[in-house]
């Protein structure tokens, strides 16, 4: 008699397998390559996404404490390089891996990263123009985030004396290196922004690879620079160097000397412009000057000054002139008022009644009320009647 097979559960199932995958070696670090697809992260943290080629895909998930390691933002599309192990999600009997590492394929994560911020921050308007402000042009007191002992300090002090000496410099030091240099920088800023008499303030280190200079390429860094009460000049790195900071700062510098230079306005080139103002100004009082000469000549040579009462005089004949044509106007304009006043009474008078009765009419009215009579088929037989006369009743 065949012995009957012992049956399993599926969560037996699971778990056996599970162990298999486990128990081997080359499954527990593995280095895979493949495109994301699917990418969600979720408020835990952790990512979920999947990665796949031309014939297949495998789910992966990527735990919040590795996934905090990220430079860059993984994305649909992008060609990955993975470092995980196989397993199985024994309750869901799912096939997946486990990341510890990812970078990206073609460019590195430091690069891609940058560009990914990039996009970021210019798309919420961080880089715009209205948002740079001036610098003052004769600051009295410079604020500088930098190390204490590197070259920096020394370059900037160095223009400093040799262009503007009047004006003071503050350092605020700060780790510009490493894990934690963005903070650091951060926090020098803020303290800079809190010191009323600062009028500008430069952030800036010394060349340096991608690696050295990430600290200026940090998100938390360009919202700081971006928020400052004061105006900021970025100076990091060489000419060619280029940084997240610059961008977001009000003015970039190709080098710390030389936003010291920017900053600061040349001594002798405002000592020779003075010079030249001052020759101008000199130019211009002469000018004035010979005009007013010439101005008093004219009016010393004036008949009305050399005899003042001749001025009245003259004023006097030109008053009587007035007062003659005044006269005149106003007898020219009582005469037409007097003609026009005739010719309006002889109008009148002309439509008087008496003017009628004077040429042999009379006027017929109703002795009870004296109304005037127009018509025969307004008198009656017997009826009294009045009849005015030129001279009578």
């Amino acid at each position: 008699m065949e012995s009957r097979k012992r049956s399993i559960t599926v969560s037996q199932l699971n778990r056996f397998v599970a162990a298999l995958l486990a128990g081997q070696e080359p499954l527990r670090n593995l280095l895979v390559q493949g495109e994301l697809s699917n990418v969600k992260r979720y408020a835990s943290g952790h990512w979920y996404f999947n990665l796949k080629d031309a014939n297949a895909q495998v789910s992966c998930v990527m735990f919040r404490q590795q996934a905090d390691a990220l430079r860059f933002k993984p994305q649909d599309g992008q060609a990955v390089l993975i470092g995980c192990r196989a397993s199985l999600y024994e309750r869901d009997g799912k096939f997946q891996l486990y990341v510890d590492t990812m970078q990206p394929l073609g460019k590195g994560d430091l690069h891609l990263a940058f560009e990914q911020l990039n996009d970021k921050l210019r798309a919420e308007g961080l880089y715009d123009v209205a948002h740079k402000r001036p610098l003052p042009r004769f600051p009295r007191r410079i604020g500088i985030a930098t190390s204490q002992s590197g070259a920096v300090i020394r370059d900037i002090i160095n223009v400093s004396k040799r262009r503007y000496p009047s004006c003071r410099l503050l350092l605020a030091p700060c780790q510009v290196q490493g894990e934690g240099a963005a903070a650091s920088i951060a926090s020098a800023i803020r303290r800079l922004n809190d010191i009323p008499d600062i009028d500008l303030i430069i952030v800036g280190r010394g060349g340096g690879s991608l690696e050295d200079l990430w600290a200026f390429n940090e998100e938390s860094l360009a919202r700081v620079v971006y928020a400052s009460a004061k105006p900021i000049i970025s100076a990091v790195g060489h000419e060619t160097d280029f940084t997240i900071c610059d961008f977001v700062a009000d003015l970039r510098a190709p080098t710390p000397s030389a936003a010291a230079e920017l900053a600061l306005p040349d001594r002798v080139q405002l000592l020779r412009e003075l010079e030249s103002q001052g020759v101008r100004l000199g130019s211009l009082l002469e000018r004035r000057l010979v005009a007013a000469k010439h101005r008093l000549q004219r009016l010393a040579a004036n008949r009305y000054l050399e005899n003042p009462y001749e001025r009245i005089a003259d004023r006097r004949l030109y008053l009587d002139r007035l007062s003659e044509n005044l006269e005149r106007g106003f007898r020219r304009y009582n005469d037409n008022q007097s003609n026009n006043l005739s010719r309006l009474a002889a109008r009148l008078d002309a439509l008087s009644p008496l003017k009628v009765l004077g040429r042999g009419y009379a006027m017929v009215t109703d002795v009870r009320n004296d109304r005037p009579l127009i018509s025969v088929a307004q008198i009656a037989p017997k009826q009294k009647l009045r009849l005015h006369m030129q001279d009578g009743v």
